[in-house]
């Protein structure tokens, strides 16, 4: 019997041992063990090697909604997801729209396997007519009228993207704006668009009901004031698809010292998986095979190969070989470039093929 056994209370003074704000949301700790999509982490570890890349698809589906915003509304994601192209395919299989903002980044999804039709290109100027083929083409609403329409005669053009703050004020403010904008585009060039795109920058947390009911009151009023009918609303947070939607697991090979003399743990793996530069930054590392005990240290995280992969690490002192780690980035993207990638979905895990 554990100590929070025979003292309940001190449950809610204790630390959180996984952040809701950067864990998917099907996380769970049952047992000791740590399960992502009703499937325990060090289970997927045993059979599907070390390290593999876990992708939760409930997280991925529910990333589509917007919390106490308008109902129909769409939410886009980032390219910055496009990692691999076992992202790519999940684009596909869900029916995800991701936000380009260039030429390069059109080639990057187009050539990752993304859909066309599921692209939605961010044009600032008529340059943007060498992107390639793209499902929607929005205009910023910072351009003059003058540009719209010179934009409007080579593209395509939908409809008006704006840019707020994560606060009230300011999305009511440029929600206004972009509406007021469409409305002129059309009555003195004949410009007609009927979708209004928003983004808004959450840097990384998780949009509040608060945002969502901004964003609708801002886009009532809009449409009274300009007396036009309600647009088709797109948001975007700025965020990877795979943000709180994926972890990367991966067993401990040792534990010593590094060359510094601190504390290290050594991943087990393939030495060829892991000499790419790491992509994204790690937002929380757990031991999820079992409930660890004790007080906790500062490690280095290596590489099979030597290489320092993190430092600066929280983790349990009693840390031990044959123990798996998960690691979790703030975007959800492989932080350890893993030859092996799976979905998980209400108890069900299938290999996708990278």
């Amino acid at each position: 019997m554990t100590l929070l056994e025979i003292l309940p209370s001190l449950r809610g003074a204790t630390t959180p041992r996984l952040d809701p704000a950067v864990w998917p949301a099907t996380t769970h700790c049952r047992h000791g063990r740590i399960t992502v999509g009703g499937i325990s982490l060090d289970e997927i570890a045993d059979r599907f090697g070390s390290p593999t890349y876990v992708i939760d698809e409930w997280s991925l589906r529910a990333a589509r909604t917007l919390r106490g915003g308008p109902r129909d509304a769409e939410v886009l994601r980032s390219t910055s997801s496009l990692l691999s192209t076992t992202a790519a395919r999940l684009v596909a299989r869900h029916g995800l729209s991701l936000v380009v903002h260039s030429a390069h980044e059109s080639a990057v999804a187009r050539r990752a396997g993304v859909d066309p039709a599921r692209l939605v290109l961010v044009a600032d100027s008529a340059d943007c007519v060498s992107a390639g083929p793209v499902g929607r083409i929005v205009v910023e609403a910072t351009m003059s009228l003058e540009a719209i329409a010179v934009v409007a005669t080579t593209l395509d053009v939908v409809g008006v993207r704006c840019d707020a703050w994560p606060v009230p004020d300011d999305i009511y403010e440029q929600v206004l704006t972009a509406v007021a904008v469409m409305c002129d585009a059309q009555r003195e060039h004949q410009v007609q668009m009927a979708e209004l795109h928003v983004g808004i920058a959450t840097r990384g947390v998780p949009p509040g009901a608060d945002l969502g009911i901004a964003l609708e009151n801002a886009i009532d009023d809009a449409c009274i004031r300009n007396r036009i009918g309600r647009p088709h609303i797109s948001v975007d947070f700025g965020e990877s698809m795979t943000a709180r939607a994926a972890v990367t697991v991966s067993r401990v090979h040792s534990v010593g010292r590094g060359i510094d003399g601190r504390p290290a743990v050594v991943l087990a793996g393939s030495a060829e998986m892991l000499p790419r530069p790491v992509r994204g930054e790690l937002a929380a590392a757990a031991v999820v095979n079992r409930h660890p005990l004790g007080m906790t240290d500062t490690f280095s995280i290596i590489g099979v190969n030597g290489a320092t992969e993190f430092s600066e690490v929280a983790l349990p002192q009693n840390i031990r070989p044959g123990d798996v780690l998960a690691l979790v980035s703030r975007d959800g993207s492989d932080l350890l470039a893993s030859s092996n990638a799976v979905a998980v979905n209400g108890g069900d895990v299938r290999r996708m093929h990278r």
